[in-house]
């Protein structure tokens, strides 16, 4: 490996270091949190790696809990992973042809990483490496976070009285605030949140998901900037 893709690479990782505090405390509840539903610490930590998302991994959570069906919980993780798809085909227009392998790429493709590469795009600094970097700081954080959340849960009593129905929806607010960014973020998911409080009126909790993700993504869309 060449000397600059090294430095690239560090370069990603100390970039996305401010983000961690936010990354651990996220963890660490869902860590501690995930096991009173009946998750094995052997699937959370399975899930730390396939799934690799704290949005997907606490909808998981949240609808395992709601005794949801596994077609519900695999389509509302597909529909919550589907900006990931935008991500990509945003991020090929930039990549340069000596960056890493794409299936490592699409792994360290994330929310975080990928703003800190486009970021770096934009001051025409492109490195497939930069993103590789990135996405295995926020990768070490997450799963470093969860780790020791699984440890503490062995000496901290969850609440009874607080419950999944506060800490969960919680959770979502501090993943979701820091990525709203542009009014347009936040009136997606304003409808979200009102397509979210409708739909659980005739659907089950994992159908709302589904059905806040495709109104956000549609109000997004629709509200996004048309160039040419």
């Amino acid at each position: 490996m060449a000397e600059a893709h090294k430095a690239d690479i560090r370069r990603g990782f100390v970039s996305l270091l401010p983000i961690w505090p936010g990354v651990v405390s996220i963890g660490l509840v869902y860590a501690v949190v995930s096991p009173t539903v009946g998750l094995s610490t052997g699937q959370i930590l399975l899930l730390c790696i396939f799934v690799f998302s704290g949005a997907a991994q606490f909808a998981i959570t949240s609808m395992v809990d709601s005794g949801a069906s596994a077609w519900t919980i695999i389509s509302t993780v597909a529909m919550l992973n589907l900006r990931n798809l935008l991500y990509g085909m945003s991020a090929k227009r930039w990549l340069p042809k000596d960056s890493p392998p794409r299936p490592l790429l699409a792994y360290s493709l994330v929310d975080e990483s990928y703003g800190l590469a486009e970021r770096e795009a934009a001051k025409g600094k492109a490195s497939g490496w930069f993103l590789l970097g990135a996405g295995f700081s926020l990768f070490l954080a997450w799963n470093l976070s969860v780790d020791a959340g699984l440890i503490l849960g062995h000496f901290v009593d969850i609440p009874t009285d607080i419950g999944l129905d506060f800490v969960f929806p919680l959770s979502f607010v501090a993943l979701t605030v820091p990525l709203l960014r542009h009014s347009r973020h936040w009136v997606a998911a304003g409808a979200a949140a009102i397509a979210t409080i409708l739909a659980g009126q005739v659907v089950s909790s994992g159908l709302t998901i589904v059905a806040a993700t495709l109104v956000a993504i549609a109000v997004g869309v629709w509200l996004e900037p048309k160039h040419g």
